[in-house]
Order: C-alpha cells, then structure tokens, then sequence
C-alpha cells in the first residue's frame, strides 16, 4: 500500500522483572496485532478488487498501459488504482 499509509504499532515489551500477566498481555496485543495487519492486507486487496471490477474494459486498457502499473497492480495499491480510475473517467 501507499499513500496515506494505516501504521500498526507493536506494544512495548515487558522488561525483565514483568509479572507474568504483563507477559501475557503482552503476548495477546502481539498476536491482535498480527490479526489486525492480516486482516488490514485482505480487506485492502478486496476494495482493490472492487475498484478495478467497477473499470471498464476502456479504463482497464487505459490503467494497464499507464507508467508503474505493475507495480501497482502487484502491491494491489489501492490510492493509486482509486487515482487512476478518476482520471480515467474524466478522459472518457
């Protein structure tokens, strides 16, 4: 992703002489957090779907002729594909 990307920050580790309820909280938010960036990719990747699905077979010709589009169209960037599409509209 790019643009404004979400930024999912890890919580602070237990130092040395942590209760073991301080450990396993920390163990939770770890494991939150993995389930929040898997869920963060997945959800990106369908709203890409769904932008690109909304194309037609013009503006899908246009977007894949455009510089970086492999790039694009790899990292399933959605500003980028959301850019393209408006531009797209507007030429047609």
């Amino acid at each position: 992703m790019t643009g404004e990307d979400v930024i999912i920050t890890e919580p602070p580790k237990p130092g040395a002489g942590a209760s073991r309820a301080m450990n396993l909280r920390y163990k939770n938010a770890i494991k939150m957090l993995v389930q929040q960036e898997a869920a963060l990719v997945e959800n990106s990747k369908r709203a890409y779907t769904s932008i690109w699905r909304q194309c037609t077979d013009l503006m899908r010709t246009r977007l894949t002729t455009t510089p970086g589009w492999n790039r694009v169209n790899r990292d399933k960037e959605l500003c980028q594909i959301g850019e393209g599409h408006k531009k797209c509209k507007l030429q047609i």
